[in-house]
């Protein structure tokens, strides 16, 4: 309800409430100081401003939207150079330190240019530059796991980077054992991939995902690899 009445569609997105119960700030965590909160306790906060403040920014998201949904298009049709383009606008959107997320979608256009050396290269180099962050390395080693039509896959590079989200996630996300498991399995370690979807079952929050597992879990059993 809050999302939809304040027109947000990116996740995260924080409120701030002033002592008033009034929303006094709307926006992307990593805009979100102490400075800005002590102004807030103190009511000297300009609300003014930074409603005028969000009335750009809402036209900043449309903008986004518009460049975001050229890139799906891009994408799908194998407009590479246009895909490339659209990154690099939608790159200047977002705070720096937020810039990485666009990461992966680089890593699937080398992969659709099919230059493998460039993007295997990439994938490494934006592991090692957020080694802490376990869902982001999960999405590179998952993309190198299951894009279609690949002559070279990198399943080493692949594996060791879904090893190393593992370690962050200390072995409790289902994902990213489900992930690992599948790049195993691709390597001819049909013992382990079977051990690390197991373990990806165990770690399932409902029954319904651990049933998902479970069919997946059979498949290399039975040496198959599951549909991604």
């Amino acid at each position: 309800n809050w999302m939809k009445a304040a027109e947000q569609n990116g996740i995260p997105t924080a409120f701030v409430i002033n002592k008033q119960g009034r929303i006094a700030w709307i926006g992307h965590p990593m805009g979100l100081d102490e400075k800005l909160l002590e102004a807030v306790l103190a009511d000297k906060f300009d609300m003014a401003k930074a409603a005028a403040d969000y009335e750009k920014q809402q036209q900043e998201n449309q903008k986004w939207m518009a460049v975001n949904k050229k890139l799906r298009e891009a994408l799908k049709q194998n407009k590479w150079d246009d895909a490339e383009a659209a990154v690099a606008e939608l790159e200047k959107t977002v705070p720096e330190p937020m810039r990485f997320q666009y990461g992966d979608t680089r890593l699937q256009i080398l992969l659709g240019r099919k230059d493998y050396d460039a993007a295997y290269k990439l994938a490494e180099s934006l592991s090692d530059e957020h080694k802490d962050n376990a869902g982001f390395q999960n999405e590179i080693a998952w993309t190198m796991a299951t894009h279609e039509g690949l002559e070279k896959r990198g399943l080493l590079v692949a594996e060791k980077i879904a090893e190393r989200a593992n370690t962050v996630a200390q072995g409790k996300s289902s994902a990213i054992l489900d992930t690992l498991a599948r790049i195993q399995f691709l390597l001819g370690k049909k013992p382990e991939a079977i051990a690390t979807e197991q373990k990806a079952v165990n770690a399932a929050a409902d029954e319904r995902e651990k049933s998902a597992l479970e069919k997946i879990l059979a498949d290399y059993q039975q040496g198959k690899l599951p549909k991604a």
